[in-house]
């Protein structure tokens, strides 16, 4: 997936007026279709029932899933479709969030503000743990798409302005910002920084650099063990101790994109 595919697919859906005025009108949600129109622009390729299950594409390429929340719940969906053909895992990450908030009774929606959070790529690699019996098995593949967007929140949570804890209603993506796709161990790579750390650390050090909470840093430290990229490197008292291994193969001449934040 790239910019022009991204943006030919909001095109579309806007020119058939499922997406209108920032608000999905659908029941399926405008991130979800967008994706799906940008992986085949071919709508009779979408939906299609395969078995006991409905595949969010299918074309040529083999099966294409976009998953916009936790990854750990397509896991037996993944295995049937793995045995009927390649299956690529599409999962969104915004970069940038502008939130609103809909008021359920009167339909409005609040000026846009800005969400101190900052989302990046390396958010995929806690998601994956659950799915690490598929990686890197011939036909498995896994694109991560960054993107700027609006978020639409219900005014239905708790204290006085009803936006604590309110329910996500809708997210809309904006802007394209980058697509990586991870196939093979080497791919991991692309989800790092540039410039590695050469010394062992700990979860919590692995976590700052990875720009995740440390109990997200944990699991994608199990994916990226799993993929080879970092190591075990013995202990410091009570806390493990990791080291990033690079291929001999990349040393030379490794192209790494730096994750953008």
């Amino acid at each position: 997936m790239d910019a022009r595919d991204f943006y030919l697919a909001c095109q579309a859906l806007e020119r058939e007026g499922k997406i209108r005025s920032g608000v999905g009108t659908l029941g399926e949600k405008t991130l979800h279709n967008v994706l799906k129109r940008a992986v085949e622009p071919d709508t009779s390729c979408h939906e299609i029932p395969v078995g006991r299950y409905v595949a969010d594409v299918r074309n040529a390429h083999g099966f294409f899933e976009i998953q916009t929340r936790s990854l750990y719940k397509l896991k037996e969906k993944a295995a049937f479709f793995l045995e009927q053909g390649p299956l690529t895992v599409v999962y969104p990450v915004f970069r940038e969030n502008w939130l609103l908030y809909l008021d359920p009774q009167s339909g409005t929606l609040s000026e846009r503000r800005k969400s101190p959070k900052r989302g990046c790529l390396t958010m995929v690699l806690p998601e994956l743990y659950p799915l690490r019996e598929f990686l890197f098995r011939p036909g498995f593949a896994v694109e991560a798409v960054l993107l700027d967007g609006e978020e639409i929140r219900l005014l239905d949570g708790e204290g006085p302005d009803k936006r604590h804890h309110a329910t996500r209603y809708e997210r809309i993506p904006t802007t394209f910002v980058k697509s990586v796709r991870l196939e093979r161990p080497e791919d991991y790579f692309r989800l790092l920084p540039e410039e590695l750390p050469r010394e062992a650390m700990d979860s919590k050090t692995l976590s700052r650099l990875l720009h995740l909470r440390q109990a997200l840093g944990a699991a994608a430290s199990l994916t990226l063990r799993r993929a080879g990229v970092l190591k075990s490197a013995g202990k410091r008292g009570r806390c493990n101790l990791y080291r990033f291994a690079v291929p001999e193969s990349d040393k030379e001449n490794k192209e790494v994109q730096p994750c953008v934040l």
